[in-house]
This record gives structure tokens, sequence and C-alpha cells, in this order.
């Protein structure tokens, strides 16, 4: 079970870390993602919403606490992704590969909290 500890802990604190800092991004109006946006035809103020969105998300993924925001998280995220790649794909007529490696790491972290969920000895979040 420790190794189980480990691998949710490093695929979670690195999926964290990587929304935070794209998050960020979102709400400066990083170059990148205003080409992105505009490109897939959104609106700028779109990247704020979800900003802080992924901000939130990842925060809440890192904290070992409130079960029920984590789930809402992780289903969050998710729903951002499929909709990444539908967008991308009815714009571009692009399936972006690149997307399903932190679709990935999101399914190891999720797969494993579930199962140290399951016994109260591994629980992340304690009942």
């Amino acid at each position: 079970m420790k190794a189980l500890k480990i691998v949710y802990w490093v695929s979670t604190l690195f999926f964290a870390g990587l929304f935070l800092i794209t998050g960020t991004r979102y709400l400066l109006h990083s170059a990148f993602f205003v080409k992105r946006t505009l490109g897939l035809h959104y609106p700028l103020y779109l990247l704020d919403i979800i900003g802080v969105a992924k901000i939130l998300g990842a925060v809440s993924l890192a904290t070992p606490k409130f079960k029920r925001l984590k789930e809402w998280a992780y289903a969050g995220f998710y729903i951002d992704f499929i909709g990444a790649l539908w967008s991308h794909f009815v714009v571009e007529g692009v399936f972006y590969y690149l997307l399903l490696v932190p679709i990935a790491i999101l399914t190891v972290s999720y797969i494993t909290y579930q199962r140290l969920q399951k016994n109260p000895a591994t629980a992340i979040i304690k009942s």
C-alpha cells in the first residue's frame, strides 16, 4: 500500500502543479493561450473562467481533505479535457494526442485515490 500512496501523491502533485501553472497562465492571458483561444473561436473571457477553475481544482486535488470537492475536481478536469479534445477536433480537424498525457496522469491519480479510499488504514481522506 505504501507504493500505491507514492504513486497517488506523485501523479496528483504533478498534475496539480501543472494545472496551477496552466491556470495562472490562463489568468495572465499568456500570448500562447490567447492565440489558441481565438483560433478555436472562443471569447477571451473564457480564459479567466477556466483559469480560476483549473487553479481551484488543482488546489482541491492537492489538499488531503474535502472528499466531495475532490470528486468534483476530478470530474471537472475530465470535462475540461473532453471539451478541449472536441473543440480541437471540430475546429481544426485534428485529434490532439498530446492531451492524452494529462488525461492518463489524472486517471492514475483518480484510480489510486479510489483504491486508497477503500481501505480505512490507507485512506487519503478519513471519514
